[in-house]
């Protein structure tokens, strides 16, 4: 599954621009595609267009230890809930499972 956020406007300008999204998002392993539309400058140089970003900065929380996410063979995840009481026979079981 792929969340796509709403569109923001995004001045051309050299600065600091931060994005809220509207809603908790679930991201696994890392990854985050940013995709800039409609924000081009022309290089005085060439007189061509491009776009540079400098720095990329997502903000967000671990999951708690409860969850466990498995990668299953169709290429598909499982998000796992394990309570506590249980998650020492689950981390027994599945060495990606967290630790206590």
């Amino acid at each position: 599954m792929v969340f796509a956020s709403p569109l923001y406007a995004m001045p051309t300008e050299n600065r600091l621009q931060q994005f809220v999204l509207p809603e908790p998002v679930l991201c696994i392993d890392g990854y985050v595609q940013v995709e800039l539309l409609g924000r081009v400058d022309r290089d005085q140089r060439d007189n061509l267009f491009y776009f540079c970003i400098s720095n990329v900065e997502v903000l967000g929380r671990p999951l708690d230890p409860s969850f466990v996410i498995e990668h299953l063979s169709n290429g598909k995840l499982s998000l796992n809930y394990y309570p506590p009481s249980k998650l020492g026979s689950v981390t027994e079981n599945n060495p990606k499972a967290p630790k206590q």
